[in-house]
């Protein structure tokens, strides 16, 4: 249990998929304009990510090894997530309409994202079972949705600060994430 535990804060803090890894930029800067668009995204992330963990870790040692169709690898995990985004967005307009209404706007920006496709590659890099891939899929969501919501904040502030020229705009933000990302770097030592 403790292993889980450290994997979900490794995960989310020291080995972020924004941070270390640099996927997931683009809906980062896209989505920060406002809070709510933010925060929907946050919860549609915080669904998908480790369904992508788990469906991608079983597709890997189910299917793909044992075929010997490791050269598929990358079309068969653009398609798993797409399906697996689909089913989320099936199910939540089905069952859950007042929280589609507010999430369905992403799902197409989800199917683009870079950092689901990376989760399910590191995921089978990783190895290390389904409750393993579970807990590495959530601690990813949680990261990524940390860092969603601090450069939502700091949107905020910049947008009302005085800031420099040449600094306006993504400029500013770029410097901002590299600063976060600094400051993450002090959670390395929980690997």
């Amino acid at each position: 249990m403790a292993e889980l535990f450290l994997i979900l804060i490794s995960t989310s803090l020291a080995n972020n998929l924004v941070l270390d890894y640099m996927l997931g930029t683009d809906p980062i800067f896209a989505v920060t304009k406002n809070t709510t668009p933010a925060f929907d995204m946050c919860i549609v992330i915080i669904i998908t990510m480790p369904l992508v963990a788990i469906f991608s870790y079983a597709l890997n040692n189910i299917v793909i090894i044992p075929l010997g169709l490791e050269y598929l690898q990358l079309i068969l995990m653009v398609i798993l997530v797409s399906i697996l985004i689909l089913s989320v967005n099936f199910i939540t307009r089905k069952y859950f309409s007042d929280i589609h209404e507010r999430i369905g706007v992403l799902i197409p920006l989800i199917m683009v994202n870079c950092t689901v496709l990376g989760l399910a590659f590191l995921t089978i890099r990783l190895n290390v079972g389904y409750v393993s891939a579970l807990f590495y899929g959530l601690g990813s969501a949680i990261g990524f949705s940390l860092i969603l919501m601090a450069i939502n904040s700091i949107r905020d502030k910049v947008s009302v600060s005085n800031v420099p020229l040449p600094f306006r705009g993504v400029a500013i933000l770029m410097i901002s994430l590299g600063l976060v990302s600094m400051a993450f770097m002090g959670f390395n030592g929980i690997n």
